[in-house]
């Protein structure tokens, strides 16, 4: 995991998003992916990573993606616990 940390801060100490030099659904995907390592501190040695991290959960898109996924786990659990499963 950390050799990939080490390409991903390489990356971008060079630019501020993965593709496109803009944010992107990459940049969705890749963010909510080192979420939990960051939370867990397995960052806190990539700078560049945590800022990007922050960057990007901190955007709109980022946070409406999430909360409609959760919304969407949230909205199976209610199917699931009405069917008693």
């Amino acid at each position: 995991m950390e050799q990939r940390f080490d390409r991903l801060e390489a990356v971008l100490k060079k630019r501020e998003w993965l593709a496109a030099s803009r944010f992107t659904i990459a940049d969705i995907l890749m963010s909510d992916a080192l979420r939990m390592p960051n939370k867990l501190g397995k960052l806190e040695n990539y700078g560049a990573l945590r800022a990007y991290v922050a960057r990007a959960c901190n955007r709109p898109a980022f946070q409406k993606a999430h909360q409609d996924q959760l919304a969407h786990f949230e909205a199976a659990d209610a199917v699931r616990d009405q069917a008693g499963i």
